[in-house]
């Protein structure tokens, strides 16, 4: 199951309410970036951002769409350990992917260790409370990577996208994206979630730099085919020269998967372009809301000094 079939098993957690108006950001203000996307049930998503440790902005919002513009609902994260108070806020979120089969859990990433700290992914439970709004409960943390000698994930090999999947067993994998750089091709990995631990099963190049020449990941996504239980794997890649650009984005189609009773079918392919998208850097990727029609994709943006932007795009 992926990102874009997840809607139906999303849709029970908001059937039962209206979106509420409160508690919301200012007129006009919104999170300072978007580092990763994820459906929350039909209309809405959910949007992390990359905010680093000492930094007071929510990590994790909720993300309306409306012909008035956007609305975002800071997600309220109190503790982010499951018996830690004094646990470290989550820093560098730099992707999401949705539990399937569990509407409103999601695993948030983040990009790395750096200096023997963080290296974590989250498992948040994302619900609506009457009085304080959209809270987010982290019922388990665990570590995707082994900690680096020296401490710190070097650029190349930091997380930038996640997919997750559960096969006929109930078996919970994840599909994670590694940056890559213009020196390094990204890389696909597949991990199987193991109790607390998570255990790579098999690793691929992923290179997207006859495109262009930057990372080759920096979000995943998961799209269904015409073929049951099938879906087509996409990777957006990105260049940033500076914090004022230029930048540029491709999204390319990199191979397929298929679920099976037990396990999973990996078939990688020479990168196919799908979309070309100049002056933006595309940092997360998501199934478009069912409220938008002629778009069954949409992009975040983090372009540095500019303000984030959300758009979908057309069918190709």
């Amino acid at each position: 199951m992926s990102k874009f079939s997840n809607f139906i098993c999303s849709a029970s957690v908001l059937a039962a309410l209206a979106l509420p108006a409160f508690p919301a950001w200012a007129d006009g203000d919104r999170p300072s970036n978007i580092s990763g996307l994820e459906s929350f049930g039909p209309e809405a998503i959910i949007v992390v951002t990359d905010a680093k440790t000492k930094s007071q902005e929510p990590r994790v919002s909720v993300m309306t769409v409306g012909e008035k513009g956007n609305k975002y609902m800071p997600v309220t994260i109190e503790q982010w350990s499951v018996d830690d108070p004094k646990a470290q806020a989550a820093s560098d979120i730099e992707s999401i992917c949705e539990v399937p089969g569990e509407p409103g859990h999601f695993y948030a990433f983040e990009s790395g260790y750096w200096k023997d700290g963080s290296g974590r992914a989250f498992k948040i439970h994302v619900n609506h409370h009457p009085f304080k709004g959209w809270i987010g409960q982290v019922e388990q943390v665990v570590y995707p990577f082994a900690k680096p000698a020296g401490g710190t994930t070097s650029d190349h090999e930091q997380i930038e996208g996640s997919a997750a999947i559960k096969d006929g067993d109930g078996v919970l994998y994840f599909l994670l994206g590694l940056r890559g750089s213009p020196e390094h091709p990204g890389q696909l990995v597949v991990s199987r979630l193991d109790g607390d631990k998570v255990v790579e099963v098999e690793r691929h190049k992923l290179d997207l730099r006859n495109f262009l020449n930057g990372r080759s990941c920096s979000d995943l996504m998961l799209c269904p085919t015409s073929q049951p239980n099938e879906f087509d794997i996409l990777s957006s890649g990105c260049i940033d020269s500076s914090d004022l650009g230029p930048f540029s984005s491709v999204i390319c189609k990199v191979g397929t998967l298929e679920i099976a009773k037990s396990g999973y079918k990996l078939k990688m392919t020479d990168p196919q372009l799908m979309y070309i998208i100049d002056g933006l850097k595309v940092e997360a990727l998501c199934p478009t809301p069912v409220t938008i029609e002629g778009s069954h994709i949409s992009i975040g943006t983090d372009s540095e000094n500019f303000e984030p932007i959300f758009r979908p795009l057309p069918i190709k």
